[in-house]
């Protein structure tokens, strides 16, 4: 790889996987693709030679999957190339670049950071390239895609991300336990279950345990599906109005809290440092339950020594528990000069073979239902079993979170002003409240 001049920290390098012209059928089936349904939705242009260059994601698992990705993209466009420049994923060093007036045509983002550049013209909106190619969005789930919309129109290709609850049926079975459900559409699976299940599990010793019934993490997307749970939300659909310190927010938050400091049936921070962090604890037998990214099948097939499953999160006062989720959304920046062959390659990565690629090495969860429900994926041979209908039930109750376009700030504040709250240090209300104060000048612009 060679450092691009003047951008210390990442680097670009092309993919020249294959080769030859971009054949005529090609050529006839971009052409096809590409009538023109009104005057703003001209005709496919793909030039030979083209390159996009992707601000990718790597990693040595991630990047062969991308490399994999890539030839699927040649196969179809033998004379396009593809330029990686990594390290350049955060909001932060693609704001430098479009900046510098060097960004790349394709980046990604989370939901915190996407209506950041759409709200500044900076990505391109997609629906031109939906309408003039008659893309057909109705086998995704239907949250993929509306994630990255910003003010009625699409921006991302979603690369999706989903959080589930992994937990030890052992020892549920061990104290007398039922296996938690398979679902997360349980109305019995209630917060009141959920912390009995943690309190029977849960050994004390002294001022702390042994045992824990549950880690659930701190950041956002891990305490944001209790909020939705108990019938909240953390903004307005617009993202001009913070909830935060309504009843069902301070609640949830409280509920969260309790847990560590309260019922003690989780471990508050430097208890799990000391006691071997989350992984420790549970591949130990330590630890019942957390909850994190889909990626986690995957490093429990190879890791755990013991029964384990997935399960939904329980519910408050909802109807139905609601699932925190999104991963990353891929953009085509507006000033590209090759944006028909950047669409094309997005098209490919939201493709059958593309999901199901990044669906079966455990990268992440199908974007597609069709690919959710193959066999391979629902009902492998492997842990979890048939009941990765977890990972689809929480595909399709996943929540909406609110484009904002100061939003990487949002999160930082909102991590700023819990930290005291997970200390016990602050009550949730405290803590809430404060937040809701510094959170407000920052709110999207009425419109």
């Amino acid at each position: 790889m060679r450092s691009r001049d003047g951008s210390a920290g990442w680097t670009r390098r092309s993919l020249l996987l294959g080769g030859g012209a971009l054949t005529s059928g090609a050529l006839a089936a971009c052409g096809a693709a590409g009538e023109s349904t009104g005057a703003t939705t001209p005709r496919a242009q793909l030039t030979d030679g083209a390159t996009v260059v992707w601000a990718v994601d790597d990693g040595p698992t991630r990047t062969p999957m991308r490399e994999d990705q890539v030839k699927l993209f040649k196969e179809k466009f033998p004379a396009m190339q593809v330029e990686f420049v990594t390290g350049a994923t955060g909001t932060e060093k693609l704001q430098a670049l479009f900046a510098a007036a060097t960004p790349p045509d394709m980046f990604r983002q989370e939901t915190s950071g996407h209506a950041f550049f759409a709200s500044r013209g900076q990505s391109a909106p997609l629906d031109p390239y939906i309408k003039r190619d008659r893309y057909d969005l109705s086998d995704f789930f239907p949250a993929a895609w509306d994630l990255w919309r910003w003010k009625g129109k699409y921006y991302g290709v979603p690369f999706l991300g989903i959080r589930i609850a992994y937990y030890n049926r052992s020892l549920v079975q061990q104290v007398g336990g039922r296996p938690l459900p398979a679902t997360w559409r349980d109305a019995g699976w209630s917060w009141e279950a959920f912390l009995d299940i943690c309190g029977r599990v849960t050994q004390r010793q002294g001022t702390t345990a042994t045992r824990w019934g549950a880690d659930l993490g701190t950041s956002r997307r891990d305490w944001q599906p209790w909020v939705w749970s108990n019938g909240g939300d953390l903004f307005n659909a617009e993202g001009t109005k913070q909830l935060l310190d309504e009843p069902p927010a301070v609640e949830a938050l409280q509920f969260l809290a309790g847990l560590i400091h309260k019922h003690r049936v989780a471990p508050a921070a430097e208890e799990l440092k000391a006691q071997g962090g989350r992984r420790g604890l549970f591949l130990g037998g330590g630890l019942l339950l957390y909850h994190a990214p889909v990626s986690n099948i995957a490093a429990n097939r190879r890791e755990a020594g013991f029964d384990w499953s997935i399960t939904g999160l329980p519910r408050g006062k909802a109807k139905v528990a609601a699932a925190s989720g999104g991963g990353v959304g891929w953009f085509m920046a507006q000033d590209s000069k090759v944006k028909d062959a950047t669409w094309e390659l997005m098209k490919v990565l939201a493709s059958k073979e593309g999901v199901r690629m990044e669906a079966v090495r455990g990268e992440a969860p199908p974007s597609r239902r069709s690919i959710a429900n193959e066999p391979a994926f629902i009902n492998p041979s492997e842990a979890p079993g048939k009941d990765m209908r977890v990972v689809v039930d929480a595909l399709e109750l996943m929540h909406l979170e609110t484009p904002l376009i100061e939003g990487v700030e949002i999160d930082r504040l909102l991590t700023e002003e819990l930290a005291p709250l997970w200390r016990g240090e602050k009550t949730a209300r405290e803590a809430m409240t404060q937040a809701a104060g510094r959170i407000k000048p920052l709110l999207n612009p009425a419109a």
